[in-house]
C-alpha cells in the first residue's frame, strides 16, 4: 500500500513526458507481479492439503569394522534372522512366564480364600496344593531349542559352501 502511494506521489511530481513512460513502466511491473502471483496461487491449489506418507526406510545393517574380513550381505541377513529368532524366543518365554505367574496368583488366591472361608471349597486343598507345586517349577528350555538357537558356522554342516579362512579378505 505504501509503495503504491509513493508511486502516485512520484508520478505527480514528474513532468508530463516522463510521467507517461513512468506510468506505462509501472503498469507493466504490476501486470508481471499479478501474473506471477496468479501462477503461485494456482500452484498452491494443485498441491495436496496434506503431505504424502513418509517413505519406508530401508533396513540397513551396520557392518562390523574389521581389518580381517568384511561381512557379506548373506552373513548380515543370517545374523538378522538369528537376532529376530532370539527376540521371538524371548517374547515367547516372557509370555509363558507371565502366564505362569498369573495362574500361580489365581491358585494362591483360591487357596487363601478356601482356607479363610472354611466352608464349601471351590477346589479341594490337595488339588490346589498340587497345582501350586507344579507351577513353582520353572519352565526350562529343551536341548533341541538350545541346539537350534546356536548356529555356529564352524559346527553347522548344513551350509554347502566351503568355509573361508579368517585371514582371507
Amino acid at each position: 500500500m505504501k509503495a503504491a502511494l509513493a508511486a502516485i506521489e512520484v508520478h505527480k511530481s514528474l513532468p508530463p513526458d516522463r510521467a507517461e513512460s513512468f506510468a506505462s513502466t509501472f503498469f507493466k511491473g504490476v501486470d508481471k507481479l499479478n501474473v506471477t502471483q496468479g501462477k503461485l496461487a494456482e500452484g498452491r491449489k494443485a498441491l495436496p492439503a496434506m503431505l504424502p506418507e513418509a517413505l519406508a526406510r530401508p533396513n540397513l545393517w551396520a557392518f562390523p569394522t574389521s581389518r580381517k574380513r568384511a561381512v557379506t550381505g548373506r552373513e548380515a541377513a543370517e545374523q538378522q534372522e538369528r537376532d529376530e529368532a532370539r527376540q521371538r524366543r524371548r517374547a515367547q518365554q516372557n509370555h509363558e512366564e507371565n502366564k505362569m505367574w498369573a495362574t500361580q496368583m489365581v491358585v494362591e488366591t483360591q487357596l487363601r480364600y478356601s482356607q479363610r472361608e472354611g466352608q464349601t471349597q471351590l477346589v479341594p486343598d490337595t488339588q490346589l496344593e498340587t497345582q501350586l507345586s507344579e507351577l513353582s517349577k520353572t519352565p526350562s528350555i529343551s536341548s533341541e531349542d538350545e541346539s537350534s538357537a546356536s548356529t555356529d558356522p564352524d559346527t553347522d554342516h548344513s551350509n554347502p559352501e566351503p568355509r573361508r579362512s579368517g585371514r582371507v579378505r
